[in-house]
This record gives structure tokens, C-alpha cells and sequence, in this order.
């Protein structure tokens, strides 16, 4: 099967969000980032910054791109195996998912949330609450 031609099945969604990745194999552990191409509820065809093999575990954290309460990054993370690999495109069944709160990934996100500051480079604040011991 040729993975770069994969084509979206019924229930299968193109998307191309960015994802970090580690793979994990007995000789070795790999980190790196690469991009969603194709997701379903049992399987994800991804780009990868370097060759995986067939077999390895992986867990993958995809930047979500929908806010939690108008206002919190999220990332699902995925737990699968590796089912097919060829060059820079890799498939993996997917065992376990959930959702968790994250940061920012890259400067282009603070132009989701404000604007003004995306164009400075600037990061947004983060409101904390203030602890205060009483007498």
C-alpha cells in the first residue's frame, strides 16, 4: 500500500494539524514533530521528520485546534503502534486517546488568541492566581 496516496475512507477525516511524537522500540526511543494527514477513531496517517519501523509504540500529541472554554490549548494524545511506514509518512493503530491542557507550541499560536501581540512576537500573559499567606 502506497502511504503517500492514502485517500480518506468513510470516517476517516483529512487534517493536517502539527503533532510531536515518541516512538519507542527495545534497541531505541525516538523524538520528533511532523503533521496529521489522515484520522479516524482506530488509525492516524502522519508525516515524521525521520523513518519509524512497523511495530514500534508510540505516543503522539496532536496540537487540537478547537479551545477549550474559548480560552485553553489542548492537545490530544494518542497511544498506538506503528503498522505501516514508508519514507516520511507512517501509519499507526491507535490503542488509547485523550485530551490534555497544553502551552504554546510556536509563536503563530498568539495569533489565535490575540493579535496584536503575534505581530510583536510577544507571548500573551498568563493570569495567575495570587497566594496570600493571612495574619
Amino acid at each position: 500500500m502506497n502511504l503517500q496516496k492514502t485517500r480518506p475512507a468513510p470516517g476517516r477525516y483529512p487534517m493536517a494539524l502539527q503533532l510531536r511524537y515518541k516512538a519507542m522500540s527495545p534497541e531505541m526511543t525516538l523524538f520528533g514533530v511532523g503533521s496529521t494527514k489522515v484520522m479516524s477513531s482506530f488509525e492516524l496517517v502522519f508525516t515524521t521528520d525521520q523513518p519509524l519501523e512497523v511495530g514500534m509504540k508510540t505516543e503522539i500529541c496532536i496540537a487540537w485546534p478547537v479551545l477549550l472554554d474559548s480560552r485553553v490549548r489542548l492537545q490530544l494524545v494518542l497511544e498506538g503502534r506503528v503498522v505501516r511506514s514508508q519514507d516520511d509518512t507512517t501509519a499507526i493503530s491507535i490503542l488509547k486517546h485523550h485530551f490534555r491542557t497544553r502551552g504554546l507550541w510556536s509563536p503563530a499560536e498568539n495569533a489565535d488568541v490575540m493579535p496584536e501581540l503575534a505581530e510583536l512576537g510577544a507571548s500573551p500573559a498568563v493570569s495567575r492566581p495570587v497566594l496570600r499567606a493571612s495574619a
